[in-house]
């Protein structure tokens, strides 16, 4: 990122861009950039939802019962996500935050060990991007208790959004394209043009 955003604004340099570069910004004191500043939007390019899920021995249905079980059970029900720092993780935090429940943090080094720890009851609770777990769900090997999405989506229209129970939460996944701060949109339609 830093490469890309020191580049000079001529149109030849665009960068992908995701969460991660959001949250790099509160995880990291001296950067040697400002992603906020230094970075010209240029287009959107997908927005999904994380997914708050349980293994089907957790003895909850919904989001309400998953608080109340927390509640009376203090540090002893986990969460997993794909690693430190990742939006499944900063989805949980923000659950716990909201919702005031000590539910204890599993990192794992991506969303698949995850989920494999999910499903054999490993851990008790996930976080993950929905694409990842959506066919486990689907055939009911683990039990999906809400979007973390501030509404329900398309793909699984039975499950509730967190903030059904939680009002106010929102946790979106978002992708795009950026460049360089200064960039015209003349440079770039130029640029589109030649090619």
């Amino acid at each position: 990122m830093q490469s890309a955003l020191t580049s000079p604004p001529d149109g030849y340099t665009i960068v992908f861009v995701g969460p991660n570069n959001a949250i790099n910004a509160t995880f990291y004191e001296k950067l040697s950039f400002d992603f906020i500043h230094d970075s010209a939007p240029v287009a959107g390019t997908m927005r999904l939802t994380n997914v708050m899920e349980v293994n089907l021995a957790v003895p909850v249905n919904n989001v309400a019962e998953f608080i109340a079980y927390a509640r009376v059970n203090p540090g002893k029900v986990n969460f997993a996500s794909g690693g430190v720092g990742a939006s499944p993780h900063l989805s949980g935090e923000l659950f716990k935050a909201m919702t005031g429940v000590n539910i204890v943090h599993v990192p794992y080094r991506g969303g698949a060990p995850a989920l494999t720890d999910l499903l054999a009851g490993q851990v008790q609770a996930l976080f993950d991007n929905l694409p990842g777990s959506i066919g486990h769900i689907r055939t009911g090997k683990v039990r999906a208790l809400g979007m973390t999405a501030s509404k329900r989506v398309a793909a699984l229209p039975d499950v509730p959004a967190i903030a059904e129970t939680v009002p106010g939460y929102e946790a979106s996944v978002w992708y795009g394209i950026a460049a360089p701060r200064g960039l015209s949109r003349l440079t770039l339609s130029q640029h589109s043009i030649r090619r």
